[in-house]
């Protein structure tokens, strides 16, 4: 009969041929089990503590750092290739998913944003206004509140980037030429 061992974790004695040692630690094969796990991008075995992934994707500290980041809204671990960040500058990764519904709720449109205009009237002239906010900064809360305050009867307004101000937004009537400058433009519709 062969020599026993105790397990590391749960105590119980085994025979060497059925222990696994592990990072100095005998382990019976159900705390094998339990206990750690591989990683999934290099195949490490790690202790289920140590693991920097997620419950789906086992990461050792390594890989995470090199090839993956979490999900700023949902948490959810994703390849660095996948993720989305809104500007050059951010440093909130999301997932396609979050990154789609933080889009369909941003107030601040990006610079490009510009919306088919709606025209009221008798032509054959149109006029909008363009209306540029310097120092108030970009924060969308904000933004919602003026959005409101505009459209509480009608859609009049949208708000954009424009990076011509230092820190604020500029409001745009549809109708008008969209600034060829960039902070925040509203675009305002009539």
């Amino acid at each position: 009969m062969g020599k026993k061992r105790a397990c590391s974790v749960c105590g119980s004695l085994h025979s060497m041929d059925e222990l696994t040692v592990f990072d100095d630690s005998y382990l019976c094969d159900t705390c094998l089990h339990t206990e750690t796990t591989r990683c999934q991008r290099c195949g490490e075995r790690i202790w289920m503590d140590d693991n920097t992934g997620d419950r789906n994707t086992p990461l050792c500290r390594g890989c995470y750092d090199r090839f993956y980041t979490t999900c700023e809204d949902c948490g959810r671990v994703i390849l660095q290739d996948d993720a989305y960040y809104e500007s050059d500058d951010d440093y909130e990764a999301r997932c396609y998913s979050c990154h789609c519904r933080f889009v369909d709720q941003r107030v601040i449109h990006d610079y490009y944003y510009k919306p088919e205009p709606e025209f009221f009237g008798e032509g054959p002239r149109f006029y909008g206004i363009e209306l540029e906010v310097d120092d108030g900064g970009e924060i969308n809360s904000k933004a919602a509140k003026v959005i409101e305050v505009a459209n509480c009867v009608e859609e009049h307004i949208y708000i954009k980037h424009d990076g011509s101000l230092n820190e604020g937004c500029a409001g745009q009537h549809s109708g008008a030429e969209h600034s060829s400058t960039g902070s925040a433009d509203a675009g305002i519709r009539s």
